[in-house]
């Protein structure tokens, strides 16, 4: 008879047992959050106009400065800056390189010019020629291995 209630004992702390380690499972379970998708969306927002290719160069017209050599040669103009130059072309690079790359000689005062590493990036190419005059818009990029000052124009008329 002992050994019967024993076997009963052991039987019920069997199910005990196994009846908590199912609760604690479920339990934690339960904890576990499922990860979330968060949809992106990488259209503009709705609402915001991106402005146009035409109000962009009129607004790089209007920020641009007039640009200096003696300033950008002295290191004193920040790259990204909003430049404007005027000037004749002096020698036509190769189409091969960026997008038609010219030099501009810019009248600085009487007798000193200064010369431009001009990149012709607009979409719409206009035919140039050397001792044409043509006013860039553009922003400085630092020197050219030659040290020559470099605008990245996206406007030249």
């Amino acid at each position: 008879m002992r050994r019967i209630c024993l076997k009963k004992v052991l039987i019920l702390l069997f199910i005990i047992i196994m009846l908590m380690i199912i609760i604690i499972t479920a339990c934690t379970e339960d904890e576990v959050s499922e990860p979330v998708e968060v949809e992106q969306n990488d259209s503009p927002e709705q609402g915001t106009v991106e402005p146009t290719q035409e109000e962009r160069n009129e607004q790089l017209k209007e920020e641009a400065i007039e640009a200096d050599f003696e300033k950008i040669n002295g290191n004193e103009v920040e790259e990204g800056t909003k430049l404007k130059a005027s000037g004749e072309i002096t020698n036509i690079f190769p189409e091969d390189l960026r997008g038609g790359d010219f030099m501009l000689s810019v009248e600085e005062s009487e007798n000193e010019n200064g010369v431009y590493h001009v990149v012709d990036m607009k979409t719409e190419k206009i035919p140039i020629e050397e001792g044409q005059v043509v006013t860039a818009y553009g922003v400085y990029d630092g020197k050219d291995e030659s040290g020559m000052p470099i605008i990245i124009a996206t406007i030249i008329e």
